[in-house]
């Protein structure tokens, strides 16, 4: 997994390490940083519950919890406060972006659809910056795709480059 980095970009990395260890590291030792982690997800919860976001529930059963109540329309994105430090205003969310409709039988992400919900979160990060100027927004994410929805991971990644320019990114094998 080798991604770019450039000064447009921002910064870009990638990481061997333990999404989830190095989330709640960062979380804890950075008063001035909030994490969003973002998810795709299925529409239909019958498939749900594999790879990446059942790490998610089993880290965050409040982002279960919210699955379980919400619409998951095709195309939106739910951001859910899992971790929330009232005293420096800094929060780890996950942002469940419902972009996996089941296709075909080789891939059930629709590219279309994730690059929508990208957009919202990049939208979504913005606006968490303008109205928090005093904090870091960091994208600590997975390689979106790559395991069992069966998406090209590198075509994901140049979504993601090309998307989530100017944001500061990072980006996990596991």
């Amino acid at each position: 997994m080798k991604l770019k980095q450039t000064k447009e970009i921002g910064i870009i990395s990638a990481k061997k390490t333990n999404l989830f260890q190095t989330v709640f590291k960062e979380f804890s030792e950075n008063a001035s940083t909030s994490v969003i982690i973002p998810n795709a997800c299925p529409v239909n919860e019958s498939y749900f519950l594999n790879g990446f976001t059942k790490e998610i529930f089993k880290n965050f059963p409040i982002v279960k919890a919210n699955y379980e109540i919400s619409k998951n329309k095709p195309g939106t994105v739910s951001f859910i406060d899992a971790v929330v430090n009232n005293k420096t205003k800094t929060k780890i969310i996950v942002a469940n972006m419902y972009c996996q409709t089941k296709i075909n039988k080789e891939r059930s992400i629709n590219y279309g659809l994730l690059a929508y919900c990208m957009y919202d979160l990049k939208r979504h990060n913005i606006m968490y910056k303008k109205n928090n100027p005093d904090l870091n927004i960091e994208i600590h994410s997975p390689k979106i795709g790559s395991g069992i929805t069966g998406a090209n991971w590198m075509f994901v990644a140049d979504l993601m480059l090309d998307i989530w320019e100017g944001q500061k990114l990072y980006v996990y094998a596991k």
